[in-house]
């Protein structure tokens, strides 16, 4: 069924529209201060711009907030002027897409709503080779080290727990080697004989 209607029921449809949209629209207070830092607030007085950043600092550092947290669906919720991007989302690291801090000089860190979180590799990486590993918030590996020193220290965890059932759980580089399950540490012989209860299983 079409239904026909006037061009004055029209007209009012419309200014009846706008003056709805005028009426919710989210009035903000925006001010500079002495250092050329333009701040977005809202009625509550919380950082807050639905339409960019909240916080444009004069060096050219962007910081995008909703209601009082950091918060941008659309990308870095900090820009800073020198090329390190930032994302979160309601106040917590958070990109699904890839690595929630990244740095210009190459460190870059996985975050999944406020926490370390990379099931397809390291959870943060430095230039300098440092790595580490972690699934929702907690060091894990089941497929090596968790954590990698530059120097070659290696660190075996699991579900945040020094533990390798297949040999030490701390090597370093000059040789020195650890033992751990389940976060409980053994000496090598004690973890050989663990070993063979397991076997023997």
């Amino acid at each position: 069924m079409i239904i026909s209607l006037s061009g004055e029921i029209i007209i009012d449809i419309l200014i009846r529209i706008y003056y709805y949209v005028l009426m919710n629209k989210e009035t903000l207070t925006i001010y500079t201060d002495e250092e050329g830092t333009i701040t977005h607030c809202n009625a509550d007085g919380e950082l807050h711009n639905p339409d960019g950043p909240a916080l444009v600092y004069a060096d050219g550092d962007k910081w995008h907030y909703r209601n009082g947290r950091l918060h941008n669906e659309n990308g870095p919720a900090i820009i800073e002027d020198n090329g390190n991007k930032k994302y979160y989302i309601n106040g917590k690291r958070h990109n699904p897409n890839g690595p929630a801090i990244v740095y210009v000089d190459g460190h870059k860190e996985y975050w999944i709503n406020g926490k370390l979180h990379n099931p397809d590799g390291p959870a943060v990486i430095y230039p300098d080779g440092y790595k580490c590993y972690y699934i929702k918030g907690q060091l894990h590996n089941p497929d090596g080290p968790a954590v990698i020193y530059a120097n070659g220290d290696k660190f075996y965890f699991i579900n945040g727990k020094r533990h390798n059932p297949n040999g030490p759980a701390i090597v370093y580089a000059d040789g020195h080697k650890e033992y751990y399950i389940n976060h409980k540490k053994l000496s090598e012989a004690e973890f050989k004989a663990w070993q063979a209860q397991q076997t023997a299983k």
